[in-house]
């Protein structure tokens, strides 16, 4: 609760994701498609308890080289 009112806009409306990182391995949605069109997924394949620190950090510098494109074409 106190994590989603942080996550609010200036609106009360929680705003798209820009990552979204899925464990487990799978490469699927499972009902995650309301996080937003354009977020890009990083997988871990360990499941959420093994999942460590470490992996998140290497999801958001994997996303951090990304370019991304919202839709588009790479030019």
């Amino acid at each position: 609760s106190s994590v989603l009112r942080s996550l609010r806009d200036g609106n009360g409306e929680i705003p798209p994701a820009d990552l979204v990182i899925r464990t487990s391995g799978e490469q699927r949605l499972s009902g995650l498609g309301w996080l937003g069109d354009y977020a890009e997924f990083y997988v871990i394949k360990k499941l959420l308890p093994d999942a460590d620190t470490q992996d998140f950090i290497q999801g958001i510098l994997e996303y951090s080289k990304r370019e991304r494109r919202f839709g588009g074409r790479k030019k």
